[in-house]
């Protein structure tokens, strides 16, 4: 019998916007990162472990969750989505099965730069 092992890829980024970006636009964003990661991790559509994103700013918090594509679970708190947001950090963590660490790893960074160019951010 082979065994299963389960891996971590992690990435915390602070987040420098050169124009304020509003909470529910972050969402949005973030929500469609983790369903791209999502599709491209899938095995016959489910994901072998779940991707999650957590964002803080000041008092301004938001946390995204996915254990099968199509669906993210999303929380925020009191007025995160009307918030301009200036420098959050952000934290997003794949725990996996079953596929290669350096494939999730793949998948979150590209993805991330992708977003990144979006937003263009402040180097």
């Amino acid at each position: 019998m082979s065994e299963i092992t389960s891996h971590a890829v992690a990435r915390e980024i602070q987040l420098k916007f050169n124009n304020p970006l509003r909470g529910e636009r972050l969402i949005d964003d973030l929500k469609d990162l983790i369903l791209k990661v999502a599709d491209a991790i899938s095995i016959r559509g489910i994901i072998p472990g779940h991707i999650k994103a957590f964002v803080v700013e000041g008092d301004f918090y938001s946390a995204l969750n996915c254990t099968r594509p199509g669906k993210v679970e999303i929380e925020y708190s009191e007025d995160f989505a009307t918030s301009e947001l200036r420098a959050p950090q952000l934290s997003l963590v794949a725990v996996i099965s079953l596929i290669p660490k350096e494939q999730v790893a793949n998948v979150i960074d590209e993805n991330v730069n992708m977003l990144m160019k979006k937003w263009q951010m402040k180097s």
